[in-house]
This record gives C-alpha cells, sequence and structure tokens, in this order.
C-alpha cells in the first residue's frame, strides 16, 4: 500500500497492490475502500467507480475481458438497478438488474438478426409479456417463459 494513512489505517487516496496482479488506486476510509476509485484485475477486467465498505456500490464501469461492458448501479458489489450491458459481440441490454441478474423490466438486442426483446425480465432471462420485433417487420406482443418465446399475441 502506498499512500495516507490515519491512526495506523488506510485512509484518504491510495494505491493497493496485490501479488496475484490485481490493483486499486481510489479513496480508503477507516482501512476500507470508499468513495471512488479504480480496480484492475489481472486478466486485464476492471472497474472504475464508488466503492462502499470494500464493495462496488453506486455508480460504476465494469469492464470484464473478452466478454462485456456494464454501466449502471452497483450494491455489494454485483449489478443492481438500472444498467446497461454491452456485449463483445454486438448484442445489448439495457434495463433493470437485481443482485447481479437482468431481472424486472428491460431490452435486449441480438446484433446477429437485429431482432429486439423489450418486456419483462426474471432471473437473467425473459420471462412474461412483452414486445418482439424482427427487423423489417411489425413488433408484435409474446410471452416469455424462462428465455422461451412461448406465444405471439396479437
Amino acid at each position: 500500500y502506498d499512500g495516507d494513512w490515519v491512526g495506523n489505517m488506510r485512509h484518504g487516496k491510495g494505491t493497493e497492490k496485490w501479488a496475484d496482479g490485481r490493483i486499486y488506486n481510489g479513496e480508503f476510509i477507516s482501512d476500507a475502500k470508499e468513495g471512488f476509485g479504480e480496480f484492475s484485475f489481472p486478466d486485464g477486467s476492471s472497474y472504475t467507480g464508488h466503492f462502499s465498505q470494500n464493495d462496488f456500490n453506486g455508480y460504476g464501469i465494469l469492464y470484464k475481458m473478452g466478454k462485456y461492458e456494464y454501466s449502471g448501479s452497483f450494491l455489494q458489489g454485483k449489478k443492481h438497478g438500472k444498467g446497461k450491458i454491452n456485449y463483445e459481440n454486438g448484442d445489448y441490454y439495457e434495463g433493470e438488474f437485481y443482485k447481479g441478474k437482468r431481472h424486472g423490466k428491460g431490452l435486449f438486442y441480438w446484433s446477429n438478426d437485429e431482432n429486439t426483446y423489450e418486456g419483462e425480465w426474471f432471473n437473467d432471462q425473459p420471462h412474461g409479456m412483452g414486445f418482439f420485433t424482427q427487423k423489417g417487420k411489425a413488433k408484435s406482443k409474446a410471452l416469455f417463459q424462462e428465455g422461451k418465446r412461448t406465444v405471439m399475441l396479437e
């Protein structure tokens, strides 16, 4: 650790490095990551945003090397609240998250065929009523169950 100390605790701005290659550069309060900071992982992934009690908390941007970039709200280290994921393959999801999973209302865009689903999500999958749009066709109401479209409604 290289940074500010108060009462034998990390307090203020500082940089903490681990032997495995992780690096945190940001604010500390009473020995905990607290406030704004940047965290980098050995695989090239990174997080930039707010911390509370050593976890990602509040608004932040999480980049998972070779997978996705998420920008939005975090709670206790997990995606929680409103946010957007841009996947490496061009797909994206924008909507609500709950304890790290897509959950609530959201829109998913499939880049390979330019289809979209906008509606309810449960446990990281389309689930419930929503609207499915195929490229070049009209938007139609659809019912999804555990990620699979079960019914197209008029």
